[in-house]
């Protein structure tokens, strides 16, 4: 079973795809649901730990969202983003 607030592994997403394998052969339509799932949860914890942390603290030590900072709009990120993981 998978943790709260933990992403899977690389392992995980390839185990998952390997027991759906069958299925997404014979329907396009999961295939393309399968991998995109994938997709996005292995996205979303390259983003989480690879793209967002330089970003997450400006100059002034604030945890705001840098969009926000650039329009002068304070906006709490509240740290670090959550790891997420279904």
């Amino acid at each position: 079973m998978i943790e709260e607030h933990v992403f899977v592994t690389d392992e995980q997403l390839k185990d998952y795809f390997e027991l759906n394998r069958q299925q997404a052969m014979r329907d396009k339509r999961f295939m393309d649901y399968l991998c995109g799932y994938i997709a996005h949860i292995y996205t979303d914890r390259v983003w989480t730990f690879n793209v967002y942390p330089p970003y997450e603290t400006p100059p002034d030590g604030r945890k705001i969202h840098p969009r926000c900072h650039e329009a002068g709009i304070p906006y709490s990120t509240g740290g670090r983003r959550k790891q997420l993981a279904r």
